[in-house]
């Protein structure tokens, strides 16, 4: 019985650690799916869309709108301060 337990132990570790490194190979019949990792300028184009769309409908929704206009704010502060910081580290490999 303690043998059964450690190997289920040991698949259930195996399982995980696979989600986070495509080299370890899951021993078991489920795919992991990796997701992508999203761009900002994607995710931008993305909410844009979504945003234009909402805009286009005879009946807009405006709350759903200005939720949009923030989050593509924060979005765009990310990208600011993504910037500052690889500014710094190149000034320092100079």
């Amino acid at each position: 019985m303690e043998e059964k337990v450690k190997d289920i132990i040991k698949d259930l570790n195996m399982q995980i650690l696979a989600q986070f490194d495509p080299e370890i190979k899951a021993e078991s019949d489920e795919e992991v799916d990796l997701i992508p990792r999203i761009g900002i300028n994607k995710a931008l184009t993305a909410l844009n869309c979504l945003r234009l769309y909402e805009e286009q409908q005879e009946i807009g929704n405006m709350p759903f709108i200005q939720a949009l206009n923030r989050q593509e704010r924060a979005i765009l502060n990310r990208r600011v301060v993504r910037a500052e910081q690889q500014d710094i580290r190149s000034f320092f490999r100079s």
